[in-house]
């Protein structure tokens, strides 16, 4: 997603001819303040208490099997291998016929690659019937589908399409509710809607600072790893960070800060479409796809088949990632559809 950029200030000083001027990144945090989330709590109808008592439920997905409690999902893993590849999708953005067929391609590929699940990152499509045939195209491979609103998705509409796929779909979940999913080899923990009032179409969530609170505990006391999953990015520092378009860094300053004292190795965003297809540490500088790192963040880049100029140069489209963690480290490919 294309934002507007902010408008940079210049400091001129005469009286030192010679003095080199600062790095851009310095200017930026001396003008103005970091984007973050606002204190206060979101609204309750688009967060339910992360840990409502509800009776447990008993899954079976394929050769699975799962216990659905609240908003806690947990794997049984038989036997332990404290491994888990996951596929990351996201900037689905409509059901177009082409993108569909993307969809399914994607998703088919993932599950060849050895995914046990697939996240999706947020911007679903606009109405009940886009996010349902979107997501839809994802479950068919029949793989846990780990759906995430973003900025775009209507709540109503999202709780729409979530009721109507389900129906027919058992292993999609809305991680609007499901806030924690425990496989093996990862805790699976989910931050939805996104953080800046300019960019939360209406209907949409905008989460607060209290729902960053709800992150942290849902993250503590964790046997594995930590993969948070959230449509918008952290601040990030480097010129090419997932948080970085037009020139300027659009990333979530208090998320950044959660991720480091929560200690959260792993993390999957979306939103800035430009800058995906990569994957860095919690600053933002690069690493390279299968350079296997103790703390790995990822942006698939968009899944939507439009071609999409990148920062990286050149356009991307129809593609997804795999991100697989083992032993605590992680590693991610790229996946593009045909």
């Amino acid at each position: 997603m294309k934002l507007p950029a902010i408008a940079s200030l210049f400091l001129v000083i005469a009286a030192c001819p010679r003095s080199e001027a600062p790095p851009r990144e310095a200017a930026h945090k001396a003008t103005h303040a970091l984007p973050s989330a606002a204190p206060g709590k979101g609204d309750k109808e688009c967060f339910p208490a992360p840990d409502a008592a509800e009776p447990s439920q008993e899954l079976t997905l394929g050769a699975r099997h799962a216990t659905l409690a609240g908003g806690r999902l947990a794997f049984a893993a038989t036997p332990p291998r404290h491994r888990v590849a996951l596929g990351l999708v996201s900037e689905l953005r409509s059901a177009s016929d082409g993108n569909l067929a993307a969809f399914r391609a994607l998703a088919g590929k993932l599950v060849q690659a050895g995914a046990s699940g697939i996240v999706v990152l947020g911007d679903s499509g606009d109405t009940a019937d886009e996010i349902a045939a979107a997501l839809g195209a994802f479950a068919g491979a029949g793989v846990p589908v780990y759906a995430n609103p973003g900025a775009r998705e209507d709540r109503d509409e999202w709780d729409a399409a979530l009721a109507t796929l389900q129906k027919r779909a058992p292993n999609v979940f809305d991680l609007r509710r499901v806030r924690v999913v425990d496989e093996d080899g990862v805790r699976l923990v989910s931050l939805p809607g996104h953080f800046d009032r300019r960019y939360v179409r209406e209907g949409a969530c905008q989460y607060l600072r209290a729902e960053l609170d709800d992150v942290k505990r849902l993250a503590a006391g964790a046997t594995e790893p930590v993969l948070l999953v959230s449509h918008g990015p952290p601040h990030q520092d480097a010129p090419g960070a997932l948080d970085w378009t037009e020139d300027d860094h659009h990333g979530d300053a208090a998320l950044a800060a959660l991720l480091a004292s929560a200690k959260i190795p792993f993390g999957a965003f979306g939103f800035i479409a430009e800058a995906g297809g990569r994957g860095t540490d919690l600053g933002g500088v690069f690493v390279p796809p299968g350079a296997v790192r103790d703390s790995l963040y990822v942006n698939p880049g968009p899944a939507d088949v439009t071609p999409w100029p990148m920062n990286g140069g050149g356009t991307g489209g129809g593609q997804a990632a795999l991100i697989v963690i083992d032993g605590g480290k992680a590693r991610y490919e790229l996946v593009h559809a045909p």
